[in-house]
């Protein structure tokens, strides 16, 4: 069987240029140094004392000579094994960041220039029995690509201009939210590959059709053979654990791709998280040569199709993703690298952040083109879990090269991306760039055709995701429009008017675009995020520190001047935390629920963003620590698949039903006017049956007639019991939180132990309990909701998860609420 022998873990490093070394560190980089593979430079600078940690402090600006020098890492190792027999050795790296070359025992096996694809060298002739050594070289990104720039001309590029020339992660050298860290290393894993006779490539399964009965299937299974040799290829198709598809077939001589096609009866779909079950296939696919395996691979699929319906819907052109036949209304958010090392992404954060969006109700995210197309794994899981995924390319902001090797290197890119994503059910869309065309045309005023670059976005990238794939729909950048890059009566749009252009979150209830793909608010990250990064006398607003941990121009100001529009101002920095959490879920709250009612006049919203790379003030709804912020709790309820939505219309009151499940929903709504210090001043039932994936309007009035009479202390109350007892619920406040009248709401709690690591938080409130905020100090307790309201004479159960005991949780926990 075809070997793999592990190059990963033990290598060692130097600096090969010393002309942005630091003094101090001219001679211990000169000399070889332990690193860690996967890796990267700075790392393995960290790892050996020789840099403080970027990303404590203001250290980030002290670390900015580590991308202006050349670094040369190599390992040396033993094969103690015969391997004559095989007929091809191939060294593969399955990243390298970015630009370089490659020796194995004293001789160039290759060059690269792409981080985003796996580089892989033929090196039988020059492995030998015995100690083999391999040199990596990495030249300087940041020369690299100045050399480039100077050589074909600097391009229309926002932040710093040089990054377009190389094919590498864009944020790393610097965003709006993430520091310039732009790394070099062997960032994925690194092997040698004994092969006989073959390898399998890549496996797709791709869906033909799907009808009552069946659905059709076509097995392509792509094959690297290395001898004219017939062999053996054998599929085996298990749903759950039962076998119900074997086929077995002849590869003949050079044939390097095998279409299969074969029939499932009575086939399990797969659907979004909230539409359906992701019902996923296992495929075992194994090629041998006279009885003896050479090759084996366990591949996972889905069965399902994706369509765009782009129509006219009376307001403009709809754009509604339906997935097998059924219109998907998106609910999700925008995915960015989950650490600005990249290597120090495990699994068990792609299971947390992931598993955290389904909790949410997020049934999509946006893989964001300024970042990495993400591990395997990811990808797996979102289709385990039914996250739809929206794949950009990895172009961000910018006019891009257009000279033949570049270009050559994008198809060869995209070529490789295609074919390792493809058979990801969880992917429904491919595009080509984010924002690339929209800031082009806003800048000059000039076609979007004009702009450097638009023949990879138009053409280029079009033409791979058609011949490669062609099962899910190419979109040419994010925004795009038919007219205008950036439409909201065509195509998706971004909204950053409010925020970002100093507008406050109400005049989200004037967009009326088609799918939003990008919009957010901004708020700090848990107090104890930033514990790790500030020092106590820098945890205040008027720092440098904390200034330099939030990337946007005038972000900080940003924060006060929307805060002092909703919220009291105080100069407790945990309070402001507080509260500007709270701001940041009340904007978004109000954007969603906003476009959520217009369904499918708007299809879609996805907001900026979900997670972080850093300790970072940002528009993350979960911080870098994973800690989760006010966002995210309300997230919980504004995508609840049902929930009722209070929208005031001058002295009226309209309740609608949202029903995004597949089936009609059935109960009782129930609407009371409280008022803040425990009075019910009106309540009424009514009767409610919301179609299957719908909007149902269920209920009107003035509020002369729902007794609203003081703004300051009346608020309206929806509660929506439905299907067996299940309720959904929110509230319509009419003034701002500044001015409202609270009493002290008398709050109670209690704290039980229900089961291992598992305790129950009653709370008990007299009076109007607010934005009832709830941490333990020092720990890290998963909570079951959190910044949530209580109505007077109420209890909320919240579920705790943590591995500390009862008397620890009881002597730190603190409650806060607005006052």
């Amino acid at each position: 069987m075809n070997l793999k022998f592990d190059l990963s873990g033990e290598w060692e490093f130097k600096a090969s240029s010393s002309e942005f070394l630091p003094q101090e560190l001219r001679t211990k980089l000169s000399i070889w140094n332990k690193a860690k593979v996967p890796g990267t430079i700075h790392l393995d600078l960290l790892a050996n004392d020789f840099i403080p940690d970027p990303f404590f402090e203001t250290n980030e600006i002290d670390v900015q000579w580590v991308d202006k020098v050349d670094w040369i890492y190599r390992k040396k190792f033993l094969l103690d094994f015969d391997f004559s027999d095989f007929h091809s050795v191939k060294l593969t790296f399955e990243g390298l960041d970015t630009v370089g070359s490659v020796k194995l025992n004293g001789e160039i096996v290759g060059h690269f220039n792409n981080m985003f694809i796996p580089h892989s060298f033929e090196v039988k002739n020059l492995i030998k029995s015995g100690e083999n050594e391999i040199e990596v070289f990495f030249k300087s990104p940041t020369v690299a690509g100045k050399e480039l720039e100077e050589k074909y001309g600097k391009l229309p590029v926002e932040l710093a201009t040089h990054r377009v020339y190389l094919r590498k992660a864009q944020y790393s050298f610097g965003w709006d939210w993430g520091p310039v860290l732009t790394t070099s290393g062997i960032w994925k894993p690194v092997y040698l590959e004994f092969i006989k006779f073959a390898k399998i490539k890549h496996v797709w399964f791709k869906t033909l059709s799907i009808s009552n009965s069946k659905a059709e299937i076509s097995a392509e299974i792509e094959l690297e053979k290395f001898t004219e040799d017939d062999l053996d290829l054998k599929i085996e198709i298990f749903y759950k654990d039962e076998k119900i598809y074997e086929r077995s077939l002849i590869q003949k001589k050079r044939d390097r791709v095998r279409a299969h096609r074969f029939e499932i009866i009575s086939a399990k779909l797969w659907f979004p998280n909230g539409y359906g079950e992701p019902e996923l296939y296992t495929a075992i696919i194994e090629i041998s040569k006279d009885g003896e395996v050479i090759d084996k691979i366990t591949k996972k699929f889905g069965i399902r199709t994706v369509k765009l319906i782009q129509e006219d819907d009376g307001e403009g052109e709809s754009f509604i993703f339906e997935i097998n036949g059924e219109k998907i209304f998106c609910k999700g958010a925008n995915w960015i690298p989950a650490d600005s090392f990249l290597p120090r992404v495990r699994k068990e954060d792609y299971d947390k952040l992931l598993k955290m969006a389904k909790d949410a109700n997020l049934n999509m995210l946006r893989v964001w083109g300024g970042g990495i197309y993400e591990d395997d794994y990811f990808y797996d899981k979102c289709d385990e879990l039914g996250i739809m995924i929206w794949q950009d390319f990895m172009f961000a902001c910018a006019g891009y090269p257009e000279y033949d090797e570049f270009v050559d290197n994008v198809k060869n890119e995209a070529i490789q991306i295609v074919k390792r994503l493809r058979n990801h059910p969880s992917i429904v869309l491919w595009c080509g760039n984010n924002e690339n065309e929209w800031i082009w045309v806003d800048k000059t005023q000039k076609s979007p055709d004009e702009m450097p670059g638009a023949k990879i976005f138009r053409d280029v990238l079009k033409e791979i995701c058609e011949q490669y794939d062609g099962t899910r729909p190419y979109w040419r950048s994010s925004p795009w429009g038919e007219n205008y890059p950036n439409s909201e009566i065509n195509g998706n749009h971004h909204q950053w008017k409010v925020w970002s252009q100093w507008i406050d979150y109400k005049n989200y209830e004037n967009v009326k675009a088609k799918f939003i793909t990008e919009f957010g608010f901004q708020a700090p990250p848990h107090i104890e995020t930033l514990k790790e990064v500030l020092k106590p006398e820098n945890r205040n607003f008027n720092s440098f520190s904390i200034h330099h941990h939030n990337k946007q121009t005038e972000g900080i100001p940003r924060l006060f001047r929307f805060l002092t529009s909703h919220f009291k101002i105080t100069d407790d920095f945990e309070d402001l935390i507080y509260l500007m959490q709270l701001n940041q879920a009340e904007a978004i709250k109000f954007a969603v629920e906003n476009w959520r009612i217009r369904k499918f006049k708007t299809a879609g919203t996805l907001f900026w963003q979900w997670n972080d790379c850093w300790n970072v003030i940002s528009w993350s709804a979960i911080d870098y620590r994973k800690r989760p912020k006010a966002l995210y709790y309300f997230a919980k309820k504004f995508f609840n698949p049902v929930l009722p939505v209070l929208k005031r219309i001058d002295d009226s009151l309209k309740i609608y039903i949202l029903n995004d499940l597949p089936r009609q929903v059935s109960g009782e709504l129930i609407v009371r006017t409280f008022t803040t210090y425990g009075a019910k001043k009106f309540e009424k039932k009514i009767k409610v049956d919301a179609e299957k994936n719908s909007v149902a309007f269920a209920f009107e009035s003035n509020l002369k007639g729902l007794k609203v009479e003081d703004f300051q202390t009346d608020y309206i109350h929806a509660e929506f019991k439905y299907n067996d007892g299940r309720i959904s619920e929110n509230s319509i406040y009419f003034e701002e939180p500044k001015f409202m009248k609270f009493k002290s709401p008398g709050l109670k709690f209690k704290i039980s132990k229900v089961d291992e690591n598992l305790y129950r938080l009653k709370l008990y409130s007299k009076n109007l309990a607010r934005a009832v905020f709830v941490d333990f100090s020092g720990f890290d307790v998963e909570l079951s909701d959190n910044f949530f309201d209580i109505n007077p004479d109420s209890t909320i159960e919240v579920e705790l998860k943590s591995d500390k005991t009862l008397s620890e949780l009881l002597k730190s926990i603190r409650i806060k609420f607005l006052t």
